[in-house]
């Protein structure tokens, strides 16, 4: 200690650490500086300890407790440490109404308890009939038989008193938790008769006079001295009526038979051996006549290897049908499903084309032949959508707004209509990528290193076509008819053939067909030319094109045959397919003319491919 001298104390100048403790609150301990002057004071603040906190409910009612809003445990709670200060206790309990209260926390480590009242949030209700053992439920809920005292929670309920032979007491009661309700005796009226109504089928919708009452099997109550109108209806049957006299209280029984609405159903299925089923229930062979219910029923006609079809018929009577099926194996059933034509996100149609066999390269004797063009059997097995036009500038600007397609030199190159060209095939693959990307399909392309590859095996995401993809479409059109040129065997070029190195073009590149006239001197708007027998644009003429092969000079052996070909795994140049603007001697506006590049060209664009699932030829 300090000395003292008055109740203060002397200190020389300097840094000092108080410490100060008191029963009940937070020990402190702070420095100071104690300075020249004479008289100098400071001001010090102990904080309380946090009060502990019991909470429990009379009659040991479990309940969830929540604190300021935070739920912190069930009655009884363990020991909770809260800091000095006002709480708002909220206690939830089924059937309880909800308890609220303010709890001032002394803190100090003093020890508190909050036993809560909880109040029922039921009425005891008291009933009594005469007779008694009548049911009683509220809200469909069975609660006893009378004489009783029932809980029933505070409310609005539909009360319903019944017993055998007599009629329903129904009427709404409005309860008030904890307050009870007692109700005056009430006397039950003897029913006057109950008709049980059975039709064979059953489901049959009954009206008593006019008025739904239910469907079949069903039991009515009816007063006594009338005579009712008792009408059954249901789909595929003729409807029946029956009128019924009640003159006493006895139980009655209405039993009818529905007469069937009958329609003939005429089957020829392919093959004929297939089994048929009618509502789930087998019927032979399924080329067969069937007498059906004028209502909806379940077909379907099976046969292993084949897939199973299924459909609704309604018959109608006077008014027979014929129902004609081709099964179809799983293949060609995947088939029909495909859709003939499909649009990207960006709008860009893509046409389905159906593989095939044919043979790439040139004969060696061929004009413009050059030594890259190797003739080999390919055969492709898996069908594939292909563009019908190539991707513009707009197109490939959603993807890279900063590209120009070489418009530095060529303004009319950047149009929003022509070809996006003077990008690398790396640009064209990564755009692919990003389209399937956009629209939630699986990559076709991975980036391995500095290198962009196929994933393997191949999935349904956008891609270039291959090489062999190309030529099936360009040269052969899909369906197997050979083309030398895109507008035929000869030279030159006819009418409205293409896009090509024109006189338009003279000043723009070193040789130009001079007996020819496309009026566009660069790139023109795709799908300006008439498109091929496939439906696709500018195969031959505007740009010529990447495809996803990397290049290399094809070699054959005697009977090969190259299925899905697509390329040697790695490799400096990628393939460029087709002809362009700038293309006018025999060997470049050849079919089999193959080139190769790793840059961007003006002359070069792309078009996208996917395969249309993983079913094959």
């Amino acid at each position: 200690m300090m000395p003292r001298l008055g109740g203060r104390y002397l200190l020389r100048q300097g840094d000092y650490t108080v410490t100060m403790a008191a029963a009940g609150y937070v020990s402190l301990k702070q420095p100071i500086t104690v300075g020249s002057a004479d008289n100098q004071e400071f001001q010090f603040s102990l904080e309380k300890l946090p009060g502990r906190i019991t909470i429990t409910t009379r009659r040991g009612v479990p309940g969830e407790v929540w604190i300021d809003g935070e739920l912190v445990g069930k009655t009884p709670t363990n020991e909770l440490l809260l800091k000095a200060g006002s709480y708002e206790v909220r206690i939830s309990a089924q059937r309880y109404l909800e308890f609220i209260t303010t709890l001032e926390v002394e803190g100090r480590d003093f020890q508190q308890t909050l036993d809560a009242e909880l109040v029922p949030g039921w009425a005891n209700a008291s009933f009594s009939t005469v007779p008694p053992g009548a049911s009683i439920s509220a809200d469909g809920e069975q609660l006893g038989q009378t004489p009783n005292i029932v809980a029933i929670m505070a409310g609005t309920h539909e009360i319903v008193l019944y017993k055998p032979g007599y009629k329903e007491w129904r009427q709404p009661l409005t309860f008030v938790a904890n307050q009870a309700k007692e109700l005056a005796t009430i006397e039950l009226e003897e029913a006057d008769s109950i008709l049980s109504v059975v039709s064979k089928p059953a489901g049959a919708a009954v009206t008593v006079d006019g008025r739904f009452r239910g469907t079949t099997p069903l039991s009515v109550e009816l007063s006594k001295g009338s005579i009712y109108d008792i009408q059954l209806t249901k789909a595929g049957y003729e409807a029946a009526g029956r009128a019924i006299e009640v003159d006493d209280s006895r139980e009655r029984k209405l039993t009818v038979q529905l007469r069937p609405r009958i329609g003939i159903v005429k089957i020829v299925s392919d093959p004929p051996d297939a089994e048929l089923f009618v509502d789930g229930q087998r019927r032979g062979n399924a080329s067969r006549e069937l007498s059906l219910t004028a209502t909806v029923h379940s077909i379907e006609i099976r046969k292993d290897g084949f897939e199973p079809f299924v459909t609704e018929v309604t018959p109608k009577p006077g008014f027979p049908q014929h129902l004609a099926v081709d099964l179809l194996t799983p293949q060609e059933a995947v088939l029909a499903s495909m859709p003939p034509a499909i649009t990207t996100s960006q709008g860009l149609l893509m046409q389905l084309i159906q593989p095939g066999a044919f043979m790439m390269g040139a004969p060696r004797r061929e004009q413009g032949r050059r030594a890259n063009e190797a003739q080999r059997s390919v055969e492709l097995t898996r069908y594939f959508y292909i563009s019908v036009q190539e991707v513009t500038n707009r197109d490939f600007r959603e993807y890279r707004p900063t590209h120009t397609s070489g418009a530095e030199r060529f303004r009319e190159l950047a149009a929003d209509r022509h070809p996006a060209v003077f990008l690398s095939w790396k640009d064209a693959a990564l755009y692919c990528n990003w389209l399937s990307d956009k629209e939630g399909l699986s990559l076709a392309y991975k980036i391995d290193g500095r290198d962009v590859v196929l994933v393997d095996p191949p999935v349904s995401g956008y891609r270039l076509p291959t090489e062999a993809e190309w030529v099936w479409v360009a040269r052969y059109g899909g369906v197997g008819e050979a083309r030398k040129y895109p507008w035929g065997n000869s030279m030159p070029p006819a009418g409205n053939a293409g896009n090509y190195a024109d006189i338009s073009a003279e000043v723009f590149v070193d040789a130009a067909l001079s007996v020819y006239d496309d009026g566009y001197p660069l790139t023109a708007p795709v799908g300006k030319f008439p498109p091929n027998s496939a439906g696709i644009y500018d195969l031959g003429g505007n740009v010529a094109e990447w495809v996803h092969d990397v290049y290399m000079v094809n070699t054959t052996f005697p009977g090969q045959i190259d299925l899905d070909p697509v390329g040697p795994p790695e490799g400096q140049y990628r393939v460029i397919r087709g002809s362009g603007w700038r293309h006018s001697t025999i060997s470049q506006l050849r079919f089999s003319y193959r080139d190769f590049g790793n840059r961007g060209r003006l002359d070069v664009g792309f078009r996208i491919a996917r395969y249309a699932d993983t079913v094959t030829k």
